[in-house]
């Protein structure tokens, strides 16, 4: 089996893209906590369940985030892996139904 390998250049390029999804992530760590802590507060069964519906779909778009992120300058990157993981979160993401 053959193994792409990619090596980026321009190491300060996409140094505003990394602090994006730097802070991207942050923000979908902090509303996942903050909903997860309400849903577990509340004692309407039918609050709690909408909260952890939302709780999932943060998740997801978090793993979103995750595959998205550019691997490091000064490594090697296998591109299949990547383009592999990649599609395979968006793939999953568009499949989720909108509503329960």
């Amino acid at each position: 089996m053959t193994t792409h390998v990619v090596h980026l250049a321009n190491p300060d390029g996409p140094s505003l893209l990394r602090e994006l999804s730097h802070r991207i992530s942050n923000e979908l760590t902090c509303a996942v906590s903050t909903i997860s802590a309400r849903a577990m507060q509340s004692d309407d069964v039918a609050v709690k369940a909408a909260l952890l519906d939302v709780v999932g779909v943060l998740h997801r778009y978090a793993d979103v985030n995750r595959a998205l992120h550019i691997p490091d300058q000064g490594d090697l990157t296998d591109a299949a892996r990547y383009i592999q993981r990649l599609c395979y979160v968006l793939l999953r993401e568009w499949r989720q139904p909108a509503h329960r």
